[in-house]
């Protein structure tokens, strides 16, 4: 398996770096995979399993960093000769966005010889594949996988108990002309927010509340669109993804998803820590029946 540190550039201007892992043996199958949220493309212990796995049975796998990676982050901006910083991460980060991140990074394994790419989330991840999928439906995607998707509105009334407060103070703030403005929460530091990012994405209805699992019987769009297979594994012990019973959770996914294989780790938390090597088989397994 050879190893090579990558830098890629959005429509946007924002340079994104990442690695590309590739089999001894030359391919045209690729996995590209988005980090979740404040997360990044080297911090999930699990990436360092599906990156040998995937080689070893002849998969490509490209990781990278989207202007969401951790709370606060420089991001750098490359307009020709000039270079900026600008304020990203997930703080910042408006998810409509996510769009240019992914879009830079399949445009970089299709100019590098991929054809079939199959596209992987994780956590916040998943909704930023699914809403640029629905957006693009680039014939060269296969198959997508969800790892850990979530219901965030719920989570986030989970970990937040001042979450009307935030709300409310996000959109009062929007109303004032303040969106750029960050709302602190002193109980779970650094998870703080612009008001214009806490409004845009992290309220009921939002670009990113995509995985209702709190609503029995919803219908989503978005998935129902999806026409390539789905592969989703949640750990048993996910408390961010199991935040309802875990059969009200497979029966949304099986009901939203035409084409979904939906398998629960025993014993695996949202990053998967000491069941790494099963998720990453499980997950070349399924990709070779496409």
């Amino acid at each position: 398996m050879k190893q090579t540190l990558v830098k890629i550039k959005t429509v946007d201007d924002i340079e994104l770096v990442g690695i590309l892992y590739t089999p001894d043996k030359s391919t045209k199958d690729v996995v590209v995979h988005v980090h979740g949220l404040a997360g990044n493309f080297y911090e999930n212990s699990f990436v360092d399993y599906q990156a040998k796995t995937y080689a070893d049975n002849g998969y490509a796998y490209f990781v990278f960093n989207n202007r969401g990676n951790g709370f606060f982050t420089d991001l750098i901006k490359k307009e020709k000769d000039n270079i900026s910083y600008i304020q990203g991460g997930s703080s910042h980060e408006l998810l409509t966005d996510s769009f240019f991140d992914i879009d830079a990074a399949i445009k970089f394994v299709l100019e590098n010889g991929y054809l079939n790419i199959h596209l992987q989330g994780h956590s916040l991840g998943c909704n930023k594949v699914v809403n640029y999928y629905n957006r693009n439906n680039l014939i060269n995607i296969k198959s997508i996988i969800l790892l850990a998707p979530c219901d965030i509105i719920a989570e986030l009334k989970k970990d937040l108990q001042d979450y009307d407060s935030y709300s409310k103070e996000a959109i009062n703030k929007v109303n004032n002309n303040q969106g750029d403005s960050v709302i602190i929460n002193s109980d779970y530091l650094p998870f703080s927010f612009t008001a214009k990012t806490f409004a845009n994405d992290y309220l009921e209805n939002s670009y990113a509340d995509i995985f209702r699992y709190r609503i029995k019987n919803y219908t989503n769009d978005l998935l129902k669109k999806i026409n390539v297979p789905v592969l989703v594994q949640i750990g048993s012990n996910d408390k961010a993804s199991l935040t309802v019973d875990k059969k009200q959770v497979e029966e949304f996914l099986y009901n939203n998803l035409n084409n979904v294989d939906v398998q629960f780790i025993d014993d695996a938390n949202h990053g998967y820590i000491g069941k790494e090597s099963i998720m990453s088989i499980n997950c070349v397994n399924y990709i070779k029946k496409y």
